[in-house]
């Protein structure tokens, strides 16, 4: 009769809205008409139908920004149960530093000039390179040397490190590129500069430069 129609409204108006509540808040006690448990995406579905069929006010924004947030959550899940995962990044080659050649170095004896004629018995000589770097002895650094001074003396073998022999064979290891020999005896005398690396080795190819002067 009209009363059990209306029982049956009442009824139906009130499962809706249990319906609409419990999958909204994804309640695991929802299940579909035929009693079957519904997939979460459907749950998602359902609620969106639920949303646009009712004529209730449509939820607040912070029930929207949630299931939003679900929804990401979930597909970004099924992504990964799925075994399709992100690219990884492609390891990047490292580039090998250029190395450093001295081959085009130059050193230069700026003072004394060639051929001068020096008063007394201090020469003091001055040094500028080019094409490398001028650093202490003590560590070899591809691109860097330092200056030896031969007075009056012939080159030693490149193949071993520079000698050091007081008032003729000078290592400049401080890196400076100024030096004063003292008692200088008169006459004439040949001097030769050259190059080496931190371990007093003689750059290859030779770098050097050399000039004759007079002492009176």
């Amino acid at each position: 009769g009209p009363h059990a129609v209306a029982m049956r409204s009442v009824k139906t108006a009130r499962d809706v809205r249990r319906m609409n509540n419990s999958v909204w808040m994804g309640h695991p006690s929802y299940a579909s008409p035929r009693g079957a448990p519904t997939p979460p995406l459907c749950r998602l579905a359902g609620a969106y139908k639920s949303m646009t069929a009712l004529s209730d006010p449509p939820p607040p924004l912070n029930a929207m920004k949630n299931a939003y947030r679900l929804s990401v959550i979930f597909l970004a899940g099924s992504v990964l149960a799925c075994g399709d995962t992100p690219p990884a990044d492609e390891p990047v080659e490292a580039v090998p530093e250029e190395e450093v050649s001295t081959a085009d170095a130059r050193v230069i004896i700026t003072g004394p000039e060639e051929g001068a004629v020096i008063m007394g018995d201090q020469v003091t000589v001055e040094l500028a390179v080019a094409g490398v770097a001028i650093a202490p002895a003590g560590a070899i650094v591809p691109g860097t040397g330092h200056h030896h001074l031969y007075l009056a003396a012939d080159l030693t073998d490149g193949s071993v490190p520079v000698p050091s022999v007081p008032g003729s064979i000078i290592h400049m290891g401080d890196g400076s590129s100024e030096y004063i020999f003292e008692g200088v005896a008169p006459g004439e005398h040949r001097l030769i500069a050259v190059l080496a690396d931190g371990v007093h080795m003689p750059l290859q190819p030779w770098v050097v430069d050399t000039i004759r002067f007079t002492v009176n």
